[in-house]
């Protein structure tokens, strides 16, 4: 079955590896305008487009989102109560304790690795990560919640429409939902570029804080996926999901919080790179587990 791994882990890789290969040719890969166009356009347009035509009953999707919201409070309580043991500032590290990649690298994981209702797991996973964090993690960043933030991110909007039309049971036309799908299908190769391109950019610094914050998230998310997946009854596809996305590397977004309110940016980057690094060794254990195993 290593056959069955590898065709997960190629394009993953291989999108990743392109995105890294650009820039470190010198080649201009503008963030500035493709981070926008990935996360305000393309991936709000694969969401809506996913959740819209899913086939899956809404009591698994609402059964994700129940867990993965229970996932991020476990999250908080456990990263505030260890942070604050090891004397660390929770504005600084709390942020990238709970916004793990599952945008970016998570939804298009869940789709090479378990198809259609992988993805749709992992769109509702990412959907409740996007919502609570925008609350919290940008309210401890910023030491203020800000509700407008949060009702201004298109991916909000395409949740709730999709979330609603599937609800409703409404048909989107093909005439509408085709062209969704075609601007949707950027965002999986558009965000694993953008990931790649990251990774060739940030610089890392001292290695033992970054490294001993990767190893401690990846393991603690796993743990609590598996206990959270218990509480709710969770098996199969969904079970599988949760633990991936819990484990996902630290979120691109809490360096933009960490830059935004001078939390110690260059720190964080350097939790994002090793933990993405971290996360090419550690995704395919995981993997090799729940598909080949």
């Amino acid at each position: 079955m290593a056959d069955v791994l590898l065709v997960i882990l190629v394009p993953i890789v291989a999108a990743m590896a392109l995105g890294y290969a650009w820039v470190r040719s010198g080649r201009p890969f503008d963030n500035a305008t493709l981070a926008p166009l990935a996360a305000d356009l393309a991936l709000p347009c694969l969401i809506f487009s996913t959740l819209a035509s899913t086939q899956m009953p809404i009591e698994a999707l609402a059964e994700m989102a129940g867990a993965a919201l229970v996932a991020l409070l476990a999250f908080a309580a456990v990263g505030a109560v260890l942070l604050r043991g090891a004397g660390l500032s929770l504005r600084t590290y709390l942020p990238s304790v709970t916004w793990g990649n599952s945008g970016y690298l998570g939804v298009p994981l869940g789709f090479y690795a378990f198809g259609a209702s992988g993805l749709a797991y992992a769109a509702a996973f990412s959907a409740v990560s996007l919502m609570f964090n925008s609350v919290f993690a940008g309210a401890v960043a910023a030491g203020q919640a800000s509700l407008r933030a949060v009702l201004r991110n298109p991916l909000v909007w395409a949740v709730s429409a999709g979330a609603a039309v599937r609800i409703a049971g409404i048909e989107v036309p093909r005439a509408i939902l085709e062209p969704v799908k075609l601007v949707g299908g950027l965002a999986i190769p558009l965000t694993l570029m953008m990931v790649g391109a990251s990774l060739a950019r940030l610089k890392v610094g001292a290695l033992r804080l970054p490294l001993t914050f990767s190893v401690l998230r990846t393991g603690i998310g796993v743990a609590l996926a598996l206990a959270v997946a218990a509480l709710f009854g969770m098996e199969g596809t969904g079970r599988f999901v949760l633990v991936l996305q819990c484990a996902m590397p630290v979120g691109m977004l809490s360096y933009v919080l960490a830059q935004r309110f001078g939390n110690e940016p260059e720190t964080i980057a350097g939790i994002i790179v090793v933990s993405t690094w971290m996360s090419v060794v550690s995704i395919p254990a995981m993997l090799s587990v729940m598909v080949v195993g």
